[in-house]
């Protein structure tokens, strides 16, 4: 079993982002938070830092969930896609092309502790 240590949520609601960074911070996760993809993408590129996992929102608002799988694809870095919208295509489709998971908003507790360690 391994335990996430590190993880990039990109994710443009502030009450989700809030809520997810809590719980995951409770089971020792670092958690860095962004809002869009422009600021999370960067995080991603970066080979400084140590390959976190990618948590994204499948709609975000200057691209989608699919842009962020697209880049992870680069360093093999797994991504959680998440919707709010259960009929979100774009969530079966981002597994389609590589995501690790596809889950749907709110995230309760069971899927959220099979996601941090698997």
């Amino acid at each position: 079993m391994h335990t996430r240590a590190s993880i990039i949520l990109i994710d443009p609601d502030s009450k989700s982002q809030v809520d997810l960074h809590r719980r995951l911070a409770t089971r020792g996760v670092d958690v860095r938070v962004y809002t869009c993809l422009k600021d999370g993408l960067p995080a991603l590129r970066s080979r400084s830092v140590p390959l976190p996992d990618i948590w994204t929102e499948a709609l975000l608002p200057d691209g989608s969930g699919l842009d962020v799988v697209d880049a992870a694809q680069v360093r093999e870095t797994p991504v959680v896609v998440m919707s709010s919208h259960p009929e979100s295509e774009l969530v079966f489709t981002a597994y389609a092309r590589g995501a690790y998971d596809c889950v749907f908003k709110p995230l309760d507790d069971t899927c959220l502790d099979e996601l941090v360690e698997w």
